[in-house]
């Protein structure tokens, strides 16, 4: 995957030694994968006033995608601020080569989720330390938008797009919920927005991320539907009514995502 990168980007940032402060002009964009991060990050890149990238940093650095001998040695806690340093350092970078403009990453919940994953062995490791409130906490001062997608249409997205197991689906967008109420019990200014207003009634929805982000609204954020960043299958030209439409019959594992589906707004609470 290519990005752009600091010149001089430590080996390892193992503690907190990252100074500088996040670029006031910043924004982060997340949500569930197949959750319409693509489509939301395509809108808000589509203003005039605003340049997103997609995935590259938190792939490159929170996933450690080909990079994994940077965390040789290290305990969770050490390879999470290792991690999270580097992924700060070239935000940081990456946000400077755009002067006076809103820049924005997107990333995944699956990628913060990829902190945890394949823990090393104990190496004097800090006990209670929590790479997710740790990566929330250090991003914490980040406008962030997220987007919701109901369970019943992406857990299936899930499968189909990325090949995963029908547990593996659930899991993972049970986890951006979880990441949801994490970013909402912290001090991050957030707005979330649901993948279903943003389809069905784009312009409302558009505006409300635009007055959120502290830009005036501008009517070429509409035709992001096209957006050269988004892969070609995503490219639909317009707002795709089936990728929400959720099914007359709840399939047989609703009871596994019930409660997340509640604590959405997707169904009453019992």
């Amino acid at each position: 995957m290519e990005f752009l990168a600091p010149a001089a980007l430590p080996e390892r940032l193992v503690f907190e030694t990252v100074g500088f402060g996040m670029n006031p002009s910043s924004i982060h964009i997340i949500g569930a994968g197949r959750g319409g991060t693509s489509l939301l990050a395509s809108l808000i890149d589509a203003h005039p006033r605003c340049e997103v990238l997609y995935e590259n940093l938190s792939v490159a650095y929170l996933e450690a995608e080909g990079d994994h001998d940077n965390d040789r040695g290290l305990s969770l806690a050490a390879r999470t601020r290792n991690r999270v340093g580097r992924f700060l350092h070239a935000w940081e970078f990456e946000a400077m080569q755009h002067p006076g403009m809103l820049w924005g990453h997107k990333s995944t919940t699956e990628h913060i989720l990829s902190l945890t994953e394949n823990p090393p062995a104990d190496i004097g490791d800090e006990p209670g330390f929590d790479p997710i409130d740790y990566f929330v906490g250090r991003l914490s001062e980040i406008p962030t938008v997220f987007i919701l997608r109901d369970g019943r249409t992406c857990v299936p997205s899930k499968m189909q797009r990325n090949a995963r197991t029908l547990d593996g689906a659930i899991a993972r967008w049970k986890f951006s919920v979880e990441y949801l109420k994490r970013l909402r019990a912290s001090a991050t200014p957030l707005h979330v927005v649901k993948m279903e207003d943003l389809v069905l009634n784009p312009v409302p929805s558009v505006k409300e991320i635009c007055a959120f982000i502290g830009l005036p609204y501008a009517a070429e954020m509409l035709e992001g539907t096209t957006n050269h960043k988004m892969l070609p299958e995503y490219r639909y030209g317009h707002f795709e009514v089936e990728t929400v439409r959720v099914a007359e019959s709840s399939p047989r594992w609703f009871s596994q995502i019930q409660s997340e589906l509640a604590y959405c707004g997707y169904i009453d609470a019992d």
